[in-house]
């Protein structure tokens, strides 16, 4: 009588005679006097690098315009330079990166990730605004050749590590930088101005800065979104493993369909 099992992904054949199972290695160790063991090394799978900026969560009408397909937010997604995301009336959308850091789209938006380079100690990360509302919360940047800045209405406004705001009413032409924390610093009709904590800087149709102190409302916006933003840092880990599932099933659905992997049958 034969019985087959399986132990740690290995067969194993025991024979049985009579009351005794003896397993088929022993018995051949005993009939040849020495016992033959077999390695098995398992085969890694395949692996995908995670994104260093991605799309975590959406709400309401939200988009993403990848090479000049425009698909509905599916969050947890990667995003990519030249990469648009658009909301609506009800948008509100949020990225977040790897190593530290939150974009909050507001609703009618348009932002454009324009240059997205990180990578070691380069950290370069440059952004669009059409129209619509860009809040920022990073992580100081310490590394020499860090640069992050937004560009609205013509002024670009650029960080080393604070929370700040850019608004941008294309109908009004009128450019708004907020700081929350930090300093903010803004580039306007090729002069340079810093935007301290708590105060607000706006540009009309090309006209001169106006600095003022931030109002309640901003405030209100401000605490709002360091709320989603603390929220998504927590969960960050379970949105990059989702992520990263979702990347290789992407890969083995490509592999799969790859013509090397076409078999034939005669």
């Amino acid at each position: 009588m034969k019985k087959l099992f399986t132990l740690g992904g290995l067969s194993t054949l025991v024979l049985t005679l009579g009351m005794a199972a003896i397993p088929l290695a022993q018995a051949l160790a005993d009939s040849t006097g020495t016992t033959s063991s077999t390695t098995v090394t398992p085969t890694p799978g395949p692996k995908v690098d995670l994104p260093p900026l991605f799309l975590a969560n959406a709400q309401g009408e939200v988009y993403v315009v990848h090479d000049g397909n425009k698909q509905k937010a599916d969050p947890p997604q990667e995003v990519a330079a030249n990469d648009h995301i658009l909301t609506g009336k009800d948008g509100q959308a949020y990225l977040e990166f790897q190593d530290g850091g939150t974009i909050g789209i507001g609703p009618v938006s348009d932002m454009k990730i324009n240059e997205l380079n990180i990578k070691g100690d380069n950290f370069k990360a440059r952004f669009v605004m059409t129209f619509g509302k860009f809040k920022a919360a990073m992580h100081k940047l310490t590394a020499a050749h860090s640069l992050f800045e937004i560009e609205a209405g013509g002024v670009i406004s650029g960080i080393r590590g604070t929370v700040f705001e850019v608004d941008y009413d294309k109908d009004k032409k009128q450019e708004a930088t907020k700081t929350y924390e930090g300093t903010v610093y803004t580039k306007a009709q090729g002069k340079e101005q810093m935007v301290e904590k708590g105060f607000a800087m706006s540009v009309t149709d090309g006209g001169s800065p106006v600095m003022a102190a931030l109002g309640g409302n901003d405030i209100s916006d401000f605490l709002a979104f360091v709320d989603a933003s603390t929220d998504l840092e927590k969960k960050k880990e379970i949105l990059l493993k989702q992520l990263e599932k979702r990347l290789l099933e992407r890969v083995m659905k490509q592999k799969s369909n790859s013509p090397s992997d076409i078999m034939f049958h005669f």
